[in-house]
């Protein structure tokens, strides 16, 4: 994982931001515990089935990786108190990181996440024909 293991994913809905954060996390030997903040109990179970295939046994966590889907809401006032600084590891998904009237948010966000690592504009997951199916 590049930038020291912080950035922003961005991603067209369906773009595989979660298959592509979980391979980010399980390509750190060093990591022993994995944090992944959903808004809604829809994506809750979502990510519950796509960790069972890959989550093993965590032991007393040096190293903690934080994954927050839906980053725009992480930067709600309520919201940011989880923002810690004990993540050593931090990523971030959304097609839409940018809060919308919301600058002191957005800031907080790009402030704790530091920079984008990688995005997929909409027009490319299109041509590629890489979207999932949304429902």
């Amino acid at each position: 994982m590049q930038n020291e293991g912080i950035g922003l994913l961005n991603t067209a809905t369906g773009g595989g931001k979660t298959v592509a954060a979980l391979i980010a996390a399980e390509s750190r030997p060093d990591l022993q515990l994995l944090v992944i903040t959903v808004p809604t109990t829809n994506l809750v179970r979502q990510r519950e089935e796509e960790l069972q295939s890959v989550l093993e046994d965590a032991g007393v966590p040096d190293r903690v990786m934080l994954i927050v889907d839906e980053v725009h809401n992480a930067g709600a006032p309520t919201y940011r108190r989880i923002l810690g600084s004990f993540y050593s590891l931090r990523l971030s998904l959304s097609a839409t990181p940018e809060r919308r009237y919301d600058e002191e948010g957005s800031a907080a966000i790009m402030d704790f996440f530091e920079e984008e690592v990688y995005h997929y504009f909409v027009e490319e997951t299109l041509s590629d024909e890489q979207l999932s199916p949304y429902t």
